[in-house]
């Protein structure tokens, strides 16, 4: 719990080297099934650090996070998590970027039909009028 309390503290703060090392190392304990390293906080490492790669500008990696994190929260989720929802939501940017257009519109529309998540289902209305990176 500590270890993953000081990888959002460094992502608050925009540490974006520190926080992408924290995460990937939450992430190899969990796969490695350390005690206390369970599968809700693989999703959470998976999407920081997908978030991490995604500032970098590594999109193909950051995508398989992003669309891993989704996936292992329906696993466990009923309801669509602010994981989904952002993941989502970044992976309809990646597609934009990567001019894969149709795909983008796919993302951005189920974004925009689930509850709002910090300004989720405005900038998605956005993107599906304008492609991301076009503004």
């Amino acid at each position: 719990y500590f270890h993953r309390y000081i990888g959002r503290c460094c992502v608050s703060l925009g540490q974006f080297s520190r926080f992408e090392q924290i995460w990937y190392d939450i992430l190899k304990k969990c796969r490695n099934k350390k005690v206390g390293y369970d599968d809700r906080t693989a999703r959470e490492a998976m999407y920081y650090y997908g978030t991490a790669l995604y500032y970098k500008n590594e999109y193909d990696r950051a995508l398989k996070y992003f669309l891993a994190s989704s996936r292992m929260s329906n696993k466990f989720d009923k309801e669509v998590t602010g994981f989904v929802i952002q993941s989502s939501l970044k992976i309809g940017k990646i597609y934009d970027m990567q001019n894969k257009r149709s795909k983008a519109i796919e993302y951005y529309k189920k974004v925009a039909s689930w509850e709002d998540n910090y300004g989720s289902k405005q900038e998605a209305k956005r993107y599906l009028k304008k492609p991301y990176g076009q503004y």
